[in-house]
């Protein structure tokens, strides 16, 4: 059962993911891409709860994933300060490089959603 956070979280992280898309459609906007990369911690620390968020990157930064925790933060950072697309770049990167393990077994549960397909 999801609970009031969590739907909380999913609205957030759905708002900061539609900013970060805007933001980069409009020319890396760095107004829309800030605004998406609060929003999009702020969904992930309501999904996961704040304990949660905060130990899942404390654990990457001492393992094996401490360059993408620094690559995801910091290419916040060069966001909020004016450097958006190298921001993103590096945003990117870090994003793909905590959460990459994430994508292959989430894609192949999509995959075997029962739904209608074209």
């Amino acid at each position: 059962m999801i609970g009031e956070n969590q739907k909380i979280g999913v609205m957030l992280f759905a708002l900061g993911m539609g900013f970060l898309f805007f933001g980069v459609i409009m020319f890396f906007d760095t107004t829309l891409l800030t605004i998406g990369n609060v929003l999009f911690l702020a969904g992930v620390g309501f999904i996961k709860g704040p304990a949660a968020t905060i130990n899942f990157f404390q654990t990457r930064l001492q393992g094996g994933g401490a360059r993408g925790v620094v690559l995801f933060f910091g290419g916040i950072l060069l966001v909020l300060f004016k450097w958006p697309v190298v921001g993103m770049a590096l945003e990117g990167y870090g994003f793909v490089a905590l959460w990459g393990n994430i994508l292959q077994p989430a894609i192949a549960t999509a995959r075997q959603m029962p739904g209608k397909t074209p």
